[in-house]
């Protein structure tokens, strides 16, 4: 019997592969096969090798046709990982009918190992002698890796941390791994063929889903912290990926999701925004100023810090430099001091100013990052109330020592008055009747001296009385400028007969009427005026200019609290070294002229009505001296 039908009459038939013609639809068909295909005679003879037997492993036909198996270029290395040569490779077909061989690894003539499987078969002749063998041999070798490929994979995501399920084009779930069962509770039996709706917490919104949706089935990968439901109901969060997987078509047949356990990153941020809301809270409404400093400059303050030296910390100008509020050079050295010597300051008491100027009072604590140069912290207690309450104190016990003291020199001067006064009086009368009657000029000249040294004696008696005791003016509300103007009415003549002329520098403005008494305030105005006078006609010889200023100062609420008053000259200015003591009661600089009473006179009216007197500096000199007097006074000292 022949290979493809037919009689066989002999056991050395002609060769199929010289016999059988091109045309042969079998032997076309033998050549279209990816698989090698040789045909062997009953002794082993290689009858027909196809097309894939030549290219893939070797050899030509005139060099295999006619030889013997055993003779082919190639070799079977092993056999499901043993050694196995072709020489038992065709013993064990010999032996059966057929069979295959599911595991070689086949070396080729160029050396080229490749992975395979044979399927053998043998045709008998009717005395059951074997008269063809038939082997097929396939390439694995691709299949071998993409299996070994395959493998690797399944095993990455069953050993991955992540959780892994995958769903069909419908949404239904086919495959979980086990870190998915872990975290969810949910078993492959559980959950395949179910929706991934199960997972749903309830926490996204359609808008959410909708978004989802759109994103995978557009073929992108989905990606967002989603929270989901495990089995028993808790929730927990995971950053989840969703992507599509496609067949050569271009068709998504499935979509992969993976799922990122975060839950415990997630609520160790809810605990650290919980930690980080409360200790911001504390530090807003902390009582102490609480702030940080960084080369000179706060670069951090609660509310409480910025709202203590009067800045809005929302505001740019809330970036503040120490130097604008620590004014105080020498102070500023020994709290520099204090920190290069110890890395610290604690419970220093400081003078700082405040944006608008005020001052401010603190107790000071202070730490330096040795890590940090440069990087300090601190806290900062308010102490201006107190130390306004121990000022004020003091202030009205030196009131009080003081009254007590003018009481006394008050009494004094009253019984002075109706001592001196008649004897005063008689004194000035006989120098008057002496002067009528005498005509030698020198005498009328010591006569002229005891008058006005009589007259001199006597305003100081008088001034005194009134610097001890005062008077009992009523406080009504008057115009500022009227003020200004009955002062200059009085002094008028005077500045004209010293050729002085009066000028504003600034222009009028509306004030609000102010409450005073107004004879009291005259009357510091007049002696500011008198005072600018006698300078000016000591000092000046030409062009003297002397003005009187008014304007309002406003308060934070935007509303003028104060007036100040400013009497001014164009002299050279007070000396500075008797500023310090020319509100004193008794000091003068008038040499004869004065009594040394003015200026303490006007300074303590000027402080009974709540007020503020001093010396500032006009065109660069010292030479102009101003009060300041709330709108309402109406508890006067």
């Amino acid at each position: 019997m022949t290979l493809f039908g037919g009689e066989s009459s002999s056991e050395d038939s002609p060769i199929i592969g010289d016999s059988t013609p091109p045309e042969n639809l079998y032997y076309r068909t033998l050549n279209l096969l990816q698989e090698a295909i040789y045909l062997l005679d009953g002794k082993g003879r290689i009858m027909f090798a196809n097309d894939r037997a030549l290219q893939w492993l070797g050899g030509t036909s005139n060099d295999l046709i006619g030889h013997h198996f055993y003779e082919s270029p190639w070799r079977i290395v092993r056999a499901a990982g043993i050694p196995f040569p072709k020489e038992n490779f065709l013993e064990k077909i010999l032996g059966e009918e057929a069979g295959s061989f599911p595991d070689l690894e086949i070396v080729t003539a160029s050396e080229l190992s490749f992975s395979t499987s044979c399927k053998f078969d043998t045709i008998k002749t009717d005395n059951g002698q074997i008269s063809y063998i038939l082997l097929s041999f396939f390439d694995e070798t691709n299949s071998k890796k993409v299996q070994s490929h395959n493998l690797q994979l399944a095993a990455a995501v069953n050993d991955t941390a992540d959780a892994i399920f995958v769903t069909n084009s419908g949404g239904n779930i086919e495959f979980v791994n086990p870190a998915f069962e872990k975290l969810t509770g949910y078993s492959l039996y559980e959950i395949q063929g179910c929706s991934p709706n199960r997972l749903k917490s309830g926490l996204q919104d359609q808008t959410f889903y909708k978004r989802l949706w759109e994103t995978i089935l557009n073929g992108e990968t989905f990606r967002a912290t989603v929270v989901n439901k495990k089995k028993n109901g808790d929730l927990f969060y995971c950053d989840q990926t969703i992507s599509s997987t496609k067949d050569s078509a271009g068709k998504i047949i499935s979509f992969v999701s993976i799922l990122k356990d975060v839950t415990e990153p997630m609520e160790m941020q809810r605990t650290l925004r919980v930690t980080t809301e409360r200790l911001r809270s504390l530090l807003d409404n902390a009582l102490e100023g609480i702030f940080a400093v960084y080369n000179r400059q706060v670069i951090y303050g609660n509310p409480t810090f910025f709202k203590m030296l009067g800045y809005d910390p929302n505001s740019s100008s809330a970036l503040i430099r120490v130097a604008d509020i620590l004014v105080d050079r020498d102070q500023r050295n020994v709290l520099n001091g204090l920190l290069a010597e110890t890395g610290k300051i604690q419970g220093e008491e400081v003078h700082l100013l405040k944006k608008d100027g005020s001052p401010f009072y603190g107790t000071l604590r202070v730490f330096a990052h040795s890590q940090n140069p440069g990087y300090l912290e601190g806290f900062l207690l308010d102490q201006t109330e107190r130390k306004m309450i121990e000022t004020e104190k003091d202030s009205y016990e030196s009131i009080l020592r003081r009254s007590q003291k003018l009481e006394s020199i008050g009494l004094i001067a009253a019984a002075m008055i109706h001592e001196i006064n008649n004897p005063l009086t008689i004194v000035l009368g006989y120098s008057n009747l002496l002067a009528k009657s005498l005509v030698d000029p020198k005498l009328l000249k010591y006569v002229d001296i005891i008058s006005a040294e009589t007259d001199h004696l006597s305003k100081l008696v008088k001034d005194l009385l009134l610097y001890a005791k005062g008077d009992g003016t009523s406080f009504e509300k008057v115009d500022p400028y009227n003020l200004r103007d009955d002062a200059l009415a009085l002094a008028d003549p005077l500045l004209q007969i010293e050729k002085i002329r009066v000028e504003e520098a600034r222009e009028r403005e509306s004030l609000p009427l102010i409450l005073c008494q107004s004879q009291k305030i005259k009357q510091v105005l007049l002696n500011l005026l008198i005072n600018a006078k006698d300078a000016l006609c000591t000092e000046v010889t030409e062009n003297k200019l002397l003005g009187i200023d008014i304007f309002g100062i406003k308060g934070q609420s935007g509303i003028v609290e104060k007036i100040r008053f400013e009497v001014w000259d164009n002299g050279p200015g007070v000396p500075q070294f008797i500023r310090s003591a020319i509100f004193d009661a008794f000091f003068t600089a008038k040499e004869s002229r004065g009594t040394g009473l003015g200026l303490a006179i006007s300074k303590k009216i000027v402080e009974s009505h709540h007020g503020s007197i001093g010396l500032a500096e006009k065109f660069g000199k010292s030479s102009c001296f101003y009060f300041e007097l709330p709108i309402d006074c109406k508890t006067p000292v």
